[in-house]
Formats: structure tokens, sequence, C-alpha cells
């Protein structure tokens, strides 16, 4: 890790819990890249949620560019970046849109190069039922959702290239959270 940050979102925000965290990491081969993890507004009555994710895009973006302005070695450096954008393709996605004016979607590149693996939306629709009594799960939520339904993303820049896409479906990853997640694979272009 050569570097690191925190930007909570300005505006609609619950709890103050919709942010992106960042790196720039360096590999023991010397290339560098920014990762960064985020999480965008839900559905919320009274909320133009539509504008917020707008905004959080537009916050996303400035912190690449602060980012890569910061240091001339930063300048050109690729992007890694994921998490629960909370809107989807299917219908059409402003936010989506407008992110794609700066990064790639990782599931785009791979189903291309045809390495998309088990690609759907992933979102579960309940989280998992702890009994305490006899410290056992005695229930696991299902897989749901198509590709196109997804609200997890995984985006990046430069010309890394992705080898592969997959949306987990462990069991134990469904023990954790009321999302599949979301792994990439990928290797540095030339």
């Amino acid at each position: 890790v050569l570097d690191s940050g925190y930007l909570l979102f300005s505006g609609a925000n619950d709890n103050n819990t919709k942010s992106v965290t960042w790196a720039v990491l360096e590999h023991t081969n010397g290339k560098k890249l920014i990762a960064m993890s985020t999480h965008f507004m839900y559905n919320k009555d009274g909320v133009d949620h539509t504008d917020t994710r707008l905004s959080n895009v537009a916050e996303l973006t400035a912190v690449i560019a602060q980012i890569r302005n910061s240091k001339t070695e930063y300048a050109d450096l690729h992007v890694i970046m994921g998490g629960d954008l909370n809107c989807s393709y299917n219908g059409g996605s402003a936010p989506l849109t407008a992110l794609e004016a700066t990064l790639t979607a990782a599931q785009s590149a791979a189903s291309t190069a045809g390495c998309a693996i088990n690609a759907l939306g992933g979102h579960n629709s309940t989280y998992a039922c702890y009994d305490t009594q006899y410290s056992v799960f005695v229930t696991c939520p299902s897989h749901t959702g198509v590709a196109g339904d997804a609200i997890d993303h995984i985006f990046y820049s430069g010309n890394l290239k992705i080898t592969s896409f997959a949306t987990l479906t462990d069991r134990f990853a469904s023990y954790a959270s009321d999302h599949s997640p979301k792994l990439v694979d990928f290797t540095f272009g030339t």
C-alpha cells in the first residue's frame, strides 16, 4: 500500500455509510494500480436516488482524478473499483452510463472474452438465519436475479485484461451478506 484514503459522499447518505475507500497498491512486479470500494445510495422514500447516485459517480471520479493528480507517478494508474452501486443495467441506468464515461464494466469485458462465470444478479432475497441456541445456520439465502439486474459491480480502467468475472454462490459467502460477492481476475496489459 503506497497511499490510501476515504471519502464520505455528500448529499443523501443514510447513517453516513455511502462512501468510497481507496488505496494505491504496488504489486511485487512493480506495477501499481488504484483499488477502490464503494457503496452508492439505495432507493429511499423522499430521496431522488438517480440524482444522488449521479452525485456519487461525480465524487468517485473526482477522487480518481485527485489521486492521479497528486503525484506524477500516479498520473496513468489503472483503476479497479467494485461495490454495491444500487443500480442495474436493466431498464437503463444513468449512474452506470455516467460511470462508463471513465471506467469499463468488468463483466462486459469478461463476457466479450467468453470468460464470464456464473454472472447472475447475485442479490439474495433474505439474510441467513442463525440459531444461537444450537450455533448453526438454519437457512441459507438463495441467489436470485440475472446479470442485468445486478446492483453490485466491478469496473476498471487502463489496459487491464479481465480474465474472468464470477458471482460467488458458495453457501458460506451467502451467510455473510444479503449480496453475493463478485470476483474478477485480471492481468496487467503491456
